[in-house]
């Protein structure tokens, strides 16, 4: 029997192998098997890898213990998104944008959190498209439907918490296609440096590229220097605590290897946006303009036929709107409409996919502008809202308030709003109101839940200037369908605007290129995430409304001075309106033709008769030369004159219709004002003043209790130079009565605001007795005194910070009918 021990004992020994290792080594082939497996997409065959993932939720920490002596972590997450099987959903929001965080925090041994942090992150799906046209994405579940959005990287330092042990992370979104997310943790992999040398040589081609995934040049091109480093900076995978299937979730994330195809987003591809008469799309024309393309196609992808369309373009003066209707009739062919840079509103009689295309220039490559559409979130006021108000250096605390209704399609909708508290250190009461929530459905905003069949008002907005005192804010309501959206601003703020962009003198429309008012959460915004308390919304700018007043033209114009003597000149400039105003012509100078006769309707303001026209001429050389002017064909007036501009101020004339013919022995631009009926080209004389650096222009205006004021103004520059000036524009009370308050209102004013500005480049206009010195046409921008500042006195300083001088003026412009006293003196001859 001796002699078979041996024997016996390695075939134990032999079994025993095979009975623990077989499985290990099963496994270490499935794994390998599981990196390079083929797996079907639209019919295709797709070579993908797997990475092992664990779920990361709103409600739940999931844990991971940090090796010794760590430096850093690299995170790596893809948000989960429900199946996108909704036609009308596919058609208009598979190329958005969704937002999340990663909440993580840093615990030592006690648990005690070292540092608690959020990474902000914007993801979106790449897709790509086979010769057949279907689209399919690179990422997939084998065992589930739901969709993983493309992997946002972050890389946190632990250098400053050497007694970190553990990370707990958990998701924050707002989005209501989301269902959670999942999450990967690397850490520094430490390899021996005897292993170095030789690590790379038994690497397979695959896992070299993979090594190589983030470097410059590919695998095959590295010198041996690249090698070693990226031999010596490899990641190794962290799991977590726990027990799979109690204390978290893990799935098996698939990833599209060697796509063939290029992925759509280079392509600046989109599938279009819904519209219909319900929801109209507001499409920003930048630049110049140029020709727009619209593509219209039913939410089938079929051609429409029989269906209104609605068009509406808004340039930046009340003279640039015009509004065309079309009707498809089934034609594949885009609508195609010549515009410039404004606002291009497009709705349409029945539901239909669009995407807009922008050809700047004849023969130019098309560019696509379909707008993509910004989120913003709302909470329910009956869930119980409570927000903490923070002051700064206990200085009043700026606050803006958003109400929204929420509607299904079927339910009328009730007088609804909000009840708030105002409530101090101790959580008492201070003082308590209502606010009034909006009725009507809104046009441009619409639910960015495209599966729940509900319609959203536009936002009634009330702002609050509110003491050091109130510590908080509280907000409840009885009706469940109010939504309640909160802002505050940083103290002393400066608004940043640029221009040229559309501004209306009714409202300042446009954002500025920086955020004014920062969205606020209440206190338990988890609480309400979790329970599907949070509507999220696209939203979309809105085309200015026009002043009927304006219109028409009716309204009060003023000029100002600044309240120190400064340089000032007349300036020409170029005037595009078809109605004069009794008060502009004698501002107003017409362009006269030379030796041929024409009529001209000379007119005066009120009941004056007689006037005095002027006689400018501009010219491009300075020698001496001769006019004359007749007036049915007599001479009234014959002269010489010299230089490239001057002004001759002509004899007493009667108002009415007269025919005049204007000689000259030399060419000159001539013009005339008091002309009522002007067939060339118009130049209004406006006056302005000397805008440099180091010395800024103050202006003392007057403010109406109640009312929103808006004033304009214009600087000019001359050719050349940087063309780009940031104007400064503080507006300071002269008694300090803009104290806080627990009132609301309506409006509100920065008082501290920062023009960023591109000048013109053609230089249109001229100086007056300057000898034609020639400037741009200017650039407007707007400066509002709202409802929200208190009546009386108050200082617009205005002062150049960087960039191009010019000559600056000021104005206000108020619609509405006003009564005006003048006062005419009229010598009476005798007959």
């Amino acid at each position: 029997m001796r002699r078979y021990y041996r024997v016996i004992l390695v075939g134990l020994l032999l079994i025993a192998s095979l009975v623990w290792g077989l499985p290990l080594a099963w496994q270490q082939v499935l794994n390998e098997f599981q990196q390079y497996k083929k797996i079907k997409v639209h019919g295709r065959e797709e070579s993908v890898s797997s990475s092992f993932v664990y779920q990361m939720s709103a409600d739940k920490w999931v844990t991971f213990n940090i090796p010794e002596n760590s430096q850093q972590l690299r995170l790596i997450s893809n948000l989960n998104i429900k199946p996108l099987a909704i036609p009308r959903t596919t058609a208009g929001e598979l190329d958005q944008h969704w937002q999340y965080a990663v909440h993580y925090q840093l615990l030592d041994r006690q648990n005690r959190v070292l540092s608690e942090q959020r990474y902000h992150k914007s993801t979106r799906l790449t897709r790509y498209q086979d010769e057949q046209g279907l689209q399919f994405h690179g990422n997939y579940y084998y065992d589930s439907d739901l969709i993983p959005l493309d992997g946002r990287l972050a890389i946190l330092s632990l250098k400053a918490f050497p007694t970190a042990v553990t990370i707990q992370l958990r998701l924050e979104t707002l989005e209501p296609q989301v269902t959670d997310a999942v999450l990967r943790i690397y850490v520094p992999a430490k390899v021996a440096e005897h292993r170095i040398g030789t690590l790379w040589l038994r690497m397979n081609d695959k896992q070299k590229q993979a090594l190589a995934s983030d470097s410059v040049y590919p695998a095959t091109l590295l010198k041996e220097n690249e090698k070693l480093n990226l031999l010596r900076h490899q990641w190794r995978p962290l799991g977590p605590q726990g027990v799979l299937g109690r204390d978290y979730q893990a799935r098996t994330l698939y990833a599209l290897s060697d796509v063939g195809y290029e992925a759509l987003e280079g392509q600046n591809y989109s599938t279009g946006l819904v519209v219909d008469a319900q929801q109209h799309l507001v499409i920003p024309i930048a630049g110049q303009g140029g020709r727009v393309f619209l593509d219209l196609k039913s939410l089938d992808q079929t051609s429409p036929d029989n269906v209104n369309i609605s068009v509406r373009w808004f340039g930046a003066r009340l003279q640039d709107r015009w509004q065309q209707e079309i009707l498809l009739r089934g034609a594949d062919t885009p609508i195609e409409l010549p515009v410039q840079a404004g606002l291009l509103e497009v709705s349409s009689s029945a539901p239909l996919v669009l995407k807009a295309f922008l050809q700047e220039q004849s023969g130019a490559k098309k560019q696509e502008i379909t707008p993509q559409l910004a989120t913003a979130f709302s909470y329910y006021a009956d869930s119980g809202l409570d927000y903490k108000i923070r002051h700064i250096d206990h200085q009043p605390a700026a606050l803006r308030i958003d109400l929204r209704r929420i509607t299904a399609n079927t339910m009328a909708v009730q007088p609804a709003g909000i009840y708030y508290q105002y409530l101090d250190a101790q959580h008492q009461v201070l003082q308590q109101g209502e606010l009034s929530a909006p009725t009507g459905i809104s046009l441009y905003d619409r639910n960015k839940a495209s599966d729940t069949p509900v319609q959203i008002s536009d936002p009634q907005r009330y702002y609050f200037k509110l003491p050091d005192a109130v510590k908080y804010l509280r907000i409840s309501a009885i009706q469940h369908d109010v939504l309640v959206s909160l802002y505050n601003q940083p103290l002393n703020i400066l608004k940043q605007v640029s221009i040229p962009k559309l501004i209306t003198m009714e409202s300042d429309a446009p954002t500025s290129d920086l955020p004014s008012w920062f969205a606020m959460k209440p206190e338990n915004a988890q609480s309400l995430m979790l329970n599907k308390l949070v509507q999220a919304m696209n939203v979309q700018p809105r085309p200015p409304v026009d002043d009927p007043y304006l219109v028409e033209g009716l309204y009060l114009w003023e000029d100002y001075l600044p309240e120190r003597r400064v340089e000032a000149r007349y300036i020409l400039v170029p005037y595009e309106g078809t109605a004069s105003r009794e008060e502009t012509l004698a501002s107003l100078y017409c362009s006269l033709p030379v030796k041929q006769s024409f009529t001209a309707r000379l007119q005066a303001h009120g009941a004056v008769r007689a006037l005095n026209p002027e006689l400018i001429f501009i010219r491009p050389r300075e020698q001496a030369f001769d006019f004359s002017i007749s007036q049915n064909q007599q001479y009234w007036v014959q002269a010489a004159a010299k230089g490239k501009q001057g002004v001759y101020y002509l004899p007493e004339i009667n108002a009415g219709l007269h025919s005049l013919k204007l000689e000259s022995s030399e060419p000159a631009t001539w013009l005339m004002n008091f002309i009522a009926d002007c067939h060339g080209a118009q130049y209004l004389k406006r006056r302005a003043f000397s805008l440099k650096a180091k010395r800024k222009l103050v202006f003392n205006v007057q403010h109406q209790a109640g009312f929103n004021e808006t004033f304009s103004a214009k600087i000019f520059t001359v050719s050349g130079g940087t063309q780009h000036s940031k104007i400064k524009v503080n507006i300071i009370p002269v008694k300090a009565n803009m104290a806080a308050s627990y009132n609301y209102y309506s409006d509100w004013t920065f008082t501290q605001r920062v023009y960023d500005i591109r000048h013109q480049q053609a230089a249109n206009s001229w100086i007056l007795f300057a000898n034609a010195q020639a400037v741009n046409s200017g650039e407007s921008f707007f400066i509002p005194l709202n409802s929200d500042l208190p009546a009386g006195a108050y200082r617009i300083e205005i002062a150049l910070q960087e960039g191009d001088a010019g000559f600056l003026s000021l104005s206000k412009l108020t619609p509405g009918i006003h009564a005006q006293r003048r006062f005419y003196s009229e010598s009476i001859v005798d007959e």
